[in-house]
């Protein structure tokens, strides 16, 4: 069975999730298997990690799946060493 996708690409920065559009893409796609791909993020900060693993925790009580792809492998380094497991936050790194 094929997964329907949706698909939001972030942008190089997100300095405020509301006007990267991120959090109005969510609301559009409540009940939808979300993949938000960091293929263009240059910078992970706490605030949004933390938002994306609340959103993370939403989506999975629906039992809906949410995953962060295309992560560049410096960004999943850092998610490993804050600790960032699968179980907080479903991430993929580029190429995996």
């Amino acid at each position: 069975m094929q997964v329907d996708w949706k698909i939001y690409i972030l942008p190089g920065r997100v300095d405020s999730i509301a006007d990267s559009g991120l959090h109005a893409f969510l609301l559009a796609h409540p009940q939808a298997p979300v993949r938000l791909s960091a293929a263009a993020l240059r910078r992970l900060d706490a605030r949004l990690i933390e938002y994306l693993i609340a959103v993370a925790r939403e989506w999975a009580n629906r039992g809906t799946a949410f995953v962060l792809c295309d992560l560049a492998p410096p960004q999943a380094k850092i998610l490993t060493l804050i600790g960032v497991t699968q179980a907080l936050l479903p991430w993929q790194e580029a190429g995996a």
